[in-house]
């Protein structure tokens, strides 16, 4: 078995994927800069706008995510 593990390390080419792990992997800081705006104008005149802007950002981000992941794995509707 080592030496098969030795072989494998040899021969095949690995990185290390670091990852951190979220329960949303399309949270940026994007995001959690509309949230915390949205959070700050709480029970003001601007909470709508904020809201819906938070909304918006969600949205872009998460279909950028969406994309992003479509072209990482080769998925084509064609």
């Amino acid at each position: 078995m080592e030496v098969l593990w030795f072989t494998l390390c040899k021969y095949i080419p690995y990185e290390e994927a670091g990852s951190i792990k979220k329960s949303h992997p399309w949270l940026n800081s994007k995001c959690e800069d509309a949230i915390r705006a949205k959070n700050e104008a709480e029970n003001t005149e601007m909470f709508e706008e904020k809201r819906k802007a938070c909304s918006q950002t969600m949205a872009a981000e998460y279909q950028k995510h969406l994309c992003e992941l479509k072209d990482k794995i080769g998925f084509s509707l064609e």
